[in-house]
């Protein structure tokens, strides 16, 4: 799969909370076809990502999503977990980002899920 997605910059959109599995496997994923992973923040500087209820790693913002511009991106990923989606559903900036790759003209054309990766998390990809 190497080279795969090589020259692509994915933002990686995620907040205090998200789940570690759920941005780390598919952030290394995206690394290992080649592309340029970017990791969104509600607001610039770190974040937290936890394992179920447990802190887990500290995590640097690359960019504020206020300060995001989707067309410099060729795709989103969203990590899951339940505290990462509320948080995004719920911020105006983030919202308006996620929209911006539905609309017409829109480079963010499909969705890729790189091998390794589900597209939902399954039992053996959250112990493994």
């Amino acid at each position: 799969m190497s080279g795969e997605l090589s020259g692509k910059t994915i933002a990686v959109l995620a907040t205090d909370g998200v789940e570690q599995v759920e941005l780390d496997q598919p952030w290394q994923a995206l690394v290992d076809a080649g592309a340029e992973p970017r990791l969104i923040g509600l607001a610039a500087g770190t974040l937290t990502a936890y394992d179920h209820i447990v802190e887990g790693e500290e995590k640097t913002v690359d960019l504020a999503v206020a300060d995001a511009d989707p067309a410099s991106f060729d795709a989103l990923l969203l990590p899951g977990g339940v505290i990462n989606g509320d948080f995004v559903r719920a911020d105006a900036s983030a919202v308006a980002f996620v929209k911006a790759s539905s609309t017409p003209g829109s480079r963010w054309r499909r969705s890729v899920t790189p091998r390794g990766c589900s597209p939902r998390p399954t039992s053996s990809a959250v112990a493994g």
